[in-house]
Protein backbone atom coordinates (compact mmCIF):
# COMPACT_ATOMS: atom_id res chain seq x y z
CA UNK A 1 0.00 0.00 0.00
CA UNK A 2 1.21 3.61 -0.75
CA UNK A 3 1.26 5.96 2.11
CA UNK A 4 -2.39 8.13 0.35
CA UNK A 5 -4.00 5.12 0.39
CA UNK A 6 -3.89 5.07 4.15
CA UNK A 7 -5.33 8.77 4.02
CA UNK A 8 -8.09 7.13 1.27
CA UNK A 9 -9.14 4.70 3.90
CA UNK A 10 -8.90 7.09 7.06
CA UNK A 11 -11.46 9.75 4.62
CA UNK A 12 -13.54 6.62 4.36
CA UNK A 13 -14.24 6.60 7.95
CA UNK A 14 -15.83 10.16 7.62
CA UNK A 15 -17.69 9.70 4.91
CA UNK A 16 -20.95 7.43 6.47
CA UNK A 17 -24.41 8.09 4.80
CA UNK A 18 -25.90 9.91 6.80
CA UNK A 19 -23.10 12.43 8.17
CA UNK A 20 -22.51 14.73 5.16
CA UNK A 21 -23.51 17.73 7.43
CA UNK A 22 -22.54 16.19 10.71
CA UNK A 23 -20.15 19.05 12.20
CA UNK A 24 -18.00 16.97 14.15
CA UNK A 25 -17.54 14.90 10.66
CA UNK A 26 -16.66 17.82 8.22
CA UNK A 27 -14.15 18.65 10.59
CA UNK A 28 -12.49 15.76 10.85
CA UNK A 29 -12.56 15.35 6.75
CA UNK A 30 -11.13 18.84 6.40
CA UNK A 31 -8.63 17.67 9.12
CA UNK A 32 -7.72 14.61 6.62
CA UNK A 33 -7.49 16.65 3.75
CA UNK A 34 -5.47 19.26 4.85
CA UNK A 35 -2.96 16.59 6.39
CA UNK A 36 -2.94 14.65 3.17
CA UNK A 37 -1.93 17.70 1.46
CA UNK A 38 1.24 18.52 3.63
CA UNK A 39 2.66 14.97 3.66
CA UNK A 40 1.58 13.61 0.60
CA UNK A 41 3.68 16.16 -1.71
CA UNK A 42 6.39 15.59 0.03
CA UNK A 43 6.09 12.07 0.60
CA UNK A 44 5.41 11.81 -3.26
CA UNK A 45 8.89 13.59 -4.10
CA UNK A 46 11.22 12.04 -1.56
CA UNK A 47 10.40 8.36 -1.85
CA UNK A 48 10.81 6.12 -4.57
CA UNK A 49 8.41 3.84 -6.09
CA UNK A 50 8.21 0.12 -5.70
CA UNK A 51 9.65 -1.87 -8.91
CA UNK A 52 6.37 -3.02 -10.31
CA UNK A 53 5.63 -5.76 -12.80
CA UNK A 54 1.95 -5.92 -13.38
CA UNK A 55 1.21 -4.46 -16.65
CA UNK A 56 -2.35 -3.97 -18.21
CA UNK A 57 -3.25 -3.42 -21.67
CA UNK A 58 -4.96 -0.22 -21.12
CA UNK A 59 -4.26 3.99 -21.94
CA UNK A 60 -4.62 6.21 -19.01
CA UNK A 61 -6.10 9.74 -19.97
CA UNK A 62 -6.79 13.03 -18.37
CA UNK A 63 -6.19 16.78 -19.24
CA UNK A 64 -5.46 19.80 -17.50
CA UNK A 65 -5.16 23.59 -17.62
CA UNK A 66 -2.51 26.41 -16.86
CA UNK A 67 -4.36 27.07 -13.32
CA UNK A 68 -3.58 23.60 -12.19
CA UNK A 69 -0.74 22.45 -14.62
CA UNK A 70 1.65 23.64 -11.32
CA UNK A 71 0.31 20.45 -9.29
CA UNK A 72 -0.72 17.77 -11.62
CA UNK A 73 2.31 15.71 -11.14
CA UNK A 74 1.02 14.83 -7.87
CA UNK A 75 -1.82 13.36 -9.51
CA UNK A 76 0.68 11.57 -12.22
CA UNK A 77 3.28 10.31 -9.57
CA UNK A 78 0.07 8.81 -8.14
CA UNK A 79 -1.09 7.18 -11.13
CA UNK A 80 2.90 5.72 -11.67
CA UNK A 81 2.46 3.79 -8.56
CA UNK A 82 -0.46 1.99 -9.15
CA UNK A 83 -0.34 -1.74 -8.36
CA UNK A 84 -0.99 -2.06 -11.87
CA UNK A 85 0.21 -0.31 -14.31
CA UNK A 86 -1.29 1.29 -17.70
CA UNK A 87 0.75 0.25 -21.10
CA UNK A 88 0.56 4.59 -21.27
CA UNK A 89 -0.42 7.77 -19.03
CA UNK A 90 -1.33 10.57 -21.74
CA UNK A 91 -1.76 14.24 -20.61
CA UNK A 92 -3.99 15.90 -23.42
CA UNK A 93 -3.36 19.84 -23.18
CA UNK A 94 -4.53 22.43 -25.39
CA UNK A 95 -2.00 24.49 -27.96
CA UNK A 96 -4.70 27.71 -27.11
CA UNK A 97 -3.69 27.62 -23.24
CA UNK A 98 -0.20 26.26 -23.73
CA UNK A 99 0.85 27.96 -26.87
CA UNK A 100 4.99 27.23 -26.46
CA UNK A 101 4.13 23.67 -25.39
CA UNK A 102 6.66 21.90 -23.32
CA UNK A 103 8.34 25.41 -22.65
CA UNK A 104 4.84 26.25 -20.55
CA UNK A 105 5.02 23.03 -18.33
CA UNK A 106 6.56 23.26 -15.19
CA UNK A 107 10.08 21.14 -14.37
CA UNK A 108 8.15 19.48 -11.98
CA UNK A 109 5.83 17.74 -14.76
CA UNK A 110 8.72 17.37 -17.29
CA UNK A 111 10.33 15.18 -14.79
CA UNK A 112 7.96 12.74 -15.33
CA UNK A 113 7.92 12.15 -18.84
CA UNK A 114 9.07 8.61 -19.91
CA UNK A 115 8.29 5.29 -21.22
CA UNK A 116 5.16 5.51 -19.31
CA UNK A 117 3.85 9.43 -18.97
CA UNK A 118 3.59 11.41 -22.32
CA UNK A 119 2.23 14.95 -22.82
CA UNK A 120 0.11 15.93 -25.94
CA UNK A 121 -1.20 18.90 -27.22
CA UNK A 122 -4.09 19.30 -29.43
CA UNK A 123 -5.50 22.32 -31.43
CA UNK A 124 -9.30 23.03 -30.31
CA UNK A 125 -9.96 23.17 -26.75
CA UNK A 126 -12.65 21.00 -25.68
CA UNK A 127 -11.70 21.84 -21.69
CA UNK A 128 -12.54 18.49 -19.98
CA UNK A 129 -13.60 16.52 -22.72
CA UNK A 130 -9.99 16.31 -23.96
CA UNK A 131 -9.07 13.53 -21.36
CA UNK A 132 -11.57 11.09 -23.22
CA UNK A 133 -12.16 12.90 -27.14
CA UNK A 134 -8.24 12.41 -28.42
CA UNK A 135 -7.68 8.73 -26.70
CA UNK A 136 -11.04 7.47 -27.71
CA UNK A 137 -10.32 8.53 -31.56
CA UNK A 138 -6.31 7.95 -31.76
CA UNK A 139 -7.06 4.48 -29.82
CA UNK A 140 -10.55 3.33 -31.24
CA UNK A 141 -9.54 -0.04 -29.85
CA UNK A 142 -8.37 -0.11 -26.48
CA UNK A 143 -9.20 -0.01 -22.85
CA UNK A 144 -8.86 3.89 -21.97
CA UNK A 145 -9.64 4.34 -18.23
CA UNK A 146 -10.26 8.63 -17.66
CA UNK A 147 -8.89 10.10 -14.48
CA UNK A 148 -9.29 13.83 -12.85
CA UNK A 149 -6.42 15.98 -12.87
CA UNK A 150 -6.61 16.74 -9.04
CA UNK A 151 -6.62 14.07 -7.37
CA UNK A 152 -3.79 11.70 -4.92
CA UNK A 153 -4.98 8.37 -6.66
CA UNK A 154 -5.67 5.43 -4.24
CA UNK A 155 -2.90 2.78 -5.63
CA UNK A 156 -5.74 0.22 -6.25
CA UNK A 157 -7.47 2.21 -8.97
CA UNK A 158 -6.22 0.88 -11.75
CA UNK A 159 -6.83 -2.58 -10.46
CA UNK A 160 -10.01 -2.34 -9.15
CA UNK A 161 -11.77 -1.45 -12.65
CA UNK A 162 -10.14 -4.02 -14.28
CA UNK A 163 -11.36 -6.84 -12.08
CA UNK A 164 -15.03 -5.26 -13.10
CA UNK A 165 -14.48 -5.17 -16.36
CA UNK A 166 -12.95 -9.26 -16.52
CA UNK A 167 -16.62 -9.79 -15.36
CA UNK A 168 -18.43 -7.33 -17.58
CA UNK A 169 -16.99 -6.55 -20.71
CA UNK A 170 -18.58 -4.80 -22.49
CA UNK A 171 -20.22 -2.24 -19.75
CA UNK A 172 -18.42 0.75 -18.79
CA UNK A 173 -16.73 0.61 -15.03
CA UNK A 174 -16.34 3.18 -12.27
CA UNK A 175 -15.24 3.18 -8.83
CA UNK A 176 -17.67 6.34 -8.09
CA UNK A 177 -21.12 7.31 -9.77
CA UNK A 178 -24.35 9.04 -8.89
CA UNK A 179 -27.77 6.70 -9.40
CA UNK A 180 -29.73 8.76 -11.82
CA UNK A 181 -33.09 10.10 -10.74
CA UNK A 182 -34.59 11.57 -13.79
CA UNK A 183 -37.12 13.56 -12.13
CA UNK A 184 -35.03 15.30 -9.74
CA UNK A 185 -32.36 17.94 -9.78
CA UNK A 186 -28.32 16.59 -10.38
CA UNK A 187 -27.72 17.91 -6.88
CA UNK A 188 -30.52 15.35 -5.58
CA UNK A 189 -28.39 12.44 -7.08
CA UNK A 190 -27.00 9.89 -4.64
CA UNK A 191 -23.60 8.62 -4.49
CA UNK A 192 -23.32 5.39 -5.05
CA UNK A 193 -21.03 3.57 -2.43
CA UNK A 194 -21.70 -0.05 -2.71
CA UNK A 195 -20.97 -2.51 -5.97
CA UNK A 196 -24.26 -1.75 -8.03
CA UNK A 197 -25.20 -3.08 -11.70
CA UNK A 198 -24.68 -3.31 -14.98
CA UNK A 199 -27.65 -0.63 -15.10
CA UNK A 200 -28.76 2.31 -17.30
CA UNK A 201 -29.55 4.08 -13.98
CA UNK A 202 -25.74 4.83 -13.12
CA UNK A 203 -23.76 8.32 -14.15
CA UNK A 204 -19.71 7.61 -13.88
CA UNK A 205 -18.02 10.22 -12.09
CA UNK A 206 -14.53 10.73 -13.26
CA UNK A 207 -12.75 11.72 -10.03
CA UNK A 208 -13.02 7.88 -9.22
CA UNK A 209 -11.79 6.63 -12.24
CA UNK A 210 -13.71 5.72 -15.40
CA UNK A 211 -13.08 2.16 -17.84
CA UNK A 212 -14.28 2.57 -21.03
CA UNK A 213 -13.84 -0.54 -23.57
CA UNK A 214 -13.73 0.05 -27.02
CA UNK A 215 -16.94 0.71 -29.08
CA UNK A 216 -19.27 1.18 -26.04
CA UNK A 217 -20.39 4.99 -27.49
CA UNK A 218 -22.19 6.30 -30.14
CA UNK A 219 -19.99 8.03 -32.91
CA UNK A 220 -22.01 10.98 -32.07
CA UNK A 221 -19.36 11.55 -29.17
CA UNK A 222 -16.96 13.24 -31.48
CA UNK A 223 -19.98 15.72 -32.52
CA UNK A 224 -17.76 18.99 -31.10
CA UNK A 225 -19.98 21.50 -32.28
CA UNK A 226 -22.51 19.83 -30.21
CA UNK A 227 -20.52 19.54 -27.21
CA UNK A 228 -19.22 23.24 -27.43
CA UNK A 229 -23.26 23.92 -27.86
CA UNK A 230 -24.52 21.92 -25.10
CA UNK A 231 -21.99 20.59 -22.18
CA UNK A 232 -18.32 22.14 -22.49
CA UNK A 233 -18.03 21.66 -18.94
CA UNK A 234 -19.69 18.89 -18.70
CA UNK A 235 -17.74 15.43 -19.93
CA UNK A 236 -19.07 13.11 -17.69
CA UNK A 237 -23.07 14.14 -18.58
CA UNK A 238 -22.14 13.70 -22.22
CA UNK A 239 -20.22 10.48 -21.86
CA UNK A 240 -22.76 8.72 -20.38
CA UNK A 241 -25.62 9.90 -22.36
CA UNK A 242 -23.69 8.35 -25.74
CA UNK A 243 -22.55 5.21 -23.69
CA UNK A 244 -26.49 4.82 -22.68
CA UNK A 245 -27.68 5.85 -26.16
CA UNK A 246 -25.63 2.65 -27.68
CA UNK A 247 -27.52 0.51 -25.35
CA UNK A 248 -24.03 0.19 -22.83
CA UNK A 249 -25.03 0.07 -19.15
CA UNK A 250 -22.58 1.26 -16.29
CA UNK A 251 -21.43 -1.37 -13.39
CA UNK A 252 -20.05 0.68 -10.29
CA UNK A 253 -17.14 -1.61 -8.52
CA UNK A 254 -18.46 -0.42 -4.80
CA UNK A 255 -14.16 0.33 -3.76
CA UNK A 256 -14.20 2.21 -0.61
CA UNK A 257 -12.50 4.89 -1.70
CA UNK A 258 -13.02 9.20 -1.22
CA UNK A 259 -10.66 10.65 -3.52
CA UNK A 260 -8.50 13.57 -1.35
CA UNK A 261 -8.56 16.74 -3.86
CA UNK A 262 -4.99 18.24 -4.59
CA UNK A 263 -5.91 21.66 -2.09
CA UNK A 264 -3.97 23.99 -4.40
CA UNK A 265 -6.04 22.91 -7.46
CA UNK A 266 -9.54 23.74 -6.36
CA UNK A 267 -9.78 27.41 -7.12
CA UNK A 268 -11.22 26.42 -10.71
CA UNK A 269 -13.23 22.94 -10.21
CA UNK A 270 -15.74 22.19 -11.69
CA UNK A 271 -18.00 20.72 -9.29
CA UNK A 272 -18.37 24.59 -7.89
CA UNK A 273 -20.27 25.49 -10.59
CA UNK A 274 -22.13 22.54 -11.84
CA UNK A 275 -23.08 21.00 -8.67
CA UNK A 276 -22.98 24.41 -7.16
CA UNK A 277 -25.54 27.05 -6.50
CA UNK A 278 -25.69 27.94 -10.14
CA UNK A 279 -26.23 23.96 -10.68
CA UNK A 280 -24.90 24.05 -14.36
CA UNK A 281 -25.42 20.48 -14.48
CA UNK A 282 -28.87 20.42 -14.92
CA UNK A 283 -29.24 23.54 -16.98
CA UNK A 284 -26.39 21.28 -19.04
CA UNK A 285 -28.97 18.26 -19.45
CA UNK A 286 -31.32 20.47 -20.59
CA UNK A 287 -29.12 21.17 -23.46
CA UNK A 288 -28.00 17.87 -24.36
CA UNK A 289 -32.15 16.72 -23.81
CA UNK A 290 -32.41 19.27 -26.57
CA UNK A 291 -29.93 18.69 -28.56
CA UNK A 292 -30.79 14.90 -28.82
CA UNK A 293 -34.46 15.07 -29.75
CA UNK A 294 -33.97 17.46 -32.11
CA UNK A 295 -30.97 15.11 -33.55
CA UNK A 296 -31.42 11.76 -32.35
CA UNK A 297 -35.26 11.89 -31.59
CA UNK A 298 -34.65 10.70 -27.95
CA UNK A 299 -34.67 12.54 -24.92
CA UNK A 300 -30.86 12.73 -22.59
CA UNK A 301 -32.62 10.17 -20.02
CA UNK A 302 -32.79 7.17 -22.83
CA UNK A 303 -32.93 3.47 -21.13
CA UNK A 304 -33.14 4.95 -18.32
CA UNK A 305 -35.62 3.13 -15.90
Amino acid sequence: MELQDYFDRLNVRFYKKGTEENYLYKVARALVRKSANVILPFYLKHTKRRDNKKKAHVIVSLTSFPARINQVWFTIETLKRQSVLPDKIILWLSKEQFPTGLQDIPVRLRDQLDQLFEIRFVEKDLRPHKKYFYSFKEFPERIIITVDDDIFYNSQLIESLLKFHDKYPDCVICNRGQQIAKDTSYSKWETIRIADGPSFNILPTGVGGVLYPPHIYDNHIFDKDAIMKTCLRADDLWLNFMCRYKGTMAVATGLRIEPITISASQKEALCKTNNGERNENDIQIQSIDKWAKETLGVNYFCNVK
